[in-house]
């Protein structure tokens, strides 16, 4: 699904490629923590 060269876009971007990587893993990090989060509030907030 990532190509493993990059975008053209992403080269005039002005961003270095450590700070595209941070925020393509924060990205990839950020979704199954977002889904998890309900379910681990409702547990914690269930069983005080």
């Amino acid at each position: 699904m990532v190509p493993a060269l990059p975008e053209p876009g992403l080269e005039g971007s002005g961003y270095p490629w450590y700070i595209q990587a941070a925020l393509v893993l924060f990205t990839i990090l950020s979704v199954p923590a977002l889904i998890a989060l309900p379910f681990w509030l409702s547990g914690f907030l269930a069983h005080p």
